[in-house]
C-alpha cells in the first residue's frame, strides 16, 4: 500500500515554475526524505503534500486521501519533521506529544475515549 502518491503536482508562482509534473510513491513502512540542492523544490513539495499551500495542477495522495478534496483526512495521516524544529524549552516531552497529538488526531485514533480538540493551553 502506498502511504504517499503525487500524481502531476505542479506549482507556480506568479511566472516561476516551482514544481512541475511530480510523480511520486512512497510505500507505507517506508522513511523518506527529500534531498536536493536549493530551488529543486523540496520545500514547495512537502507544503503541497501537508497542505500547507495548494497545488496549481495535480494532487496528493496521503493514505489514500486526497489533500485537495479530503485535507483533514489527509492530513491526520503524515508527519512532517521541518530542518528546524521549534520546541518549548519549559514543556517536558509528555506535554509537547500530548499537544501535538490533539491538533492531529492521533490519540482519537489510538484511544476512543480521547477528545480531537486543538485547543490547548498549558497551566
Amino acid at each position: 500500500m502506498l502511504a504517499i502518491r503525487t500524481e502531476q503536482l505542479r506549482k507556480v508562482f506568479g511566472k516561476v515554475l516551482a514544481l512541475d509534473g511530480l510523480n511520486l510513491s512512497v510505500e507505507q513502512g517506508t522513511v523518506f526524505g527529500f534531498l536536493g540542492p536549493n530551488g529543486a523544490g523540496k520545500t514547495t513539495t512537502i507544503s503541497m503534500i501537508s497542505g500547507l499551500i495548494e497545488p496549481t495542477r495535480g494532487d496528493a495522495l496521503i493514505g489514500g486521501y486526497s489533500i485537495t478534496r479530503q485535507p483533514l483526512q489527509a492530513k491526520r495521516s503524515l508527519g512532517v519533521v521541518p530542518q528546524e524544529i521549534a520546541l518549548y524549552p519549559t514543556l517536558v516531552h509528555a506535554r509537547i506529544w500530548s499537544s501535538s497529538d490533539a491538533c492531529t488526531g492521533w490519540a482519537a485514533r489510538t484511544s476512543p475515549s480521547v477528545s480531537t480538540g486543538c485547543s490547548i493551553s498549558w497551566n
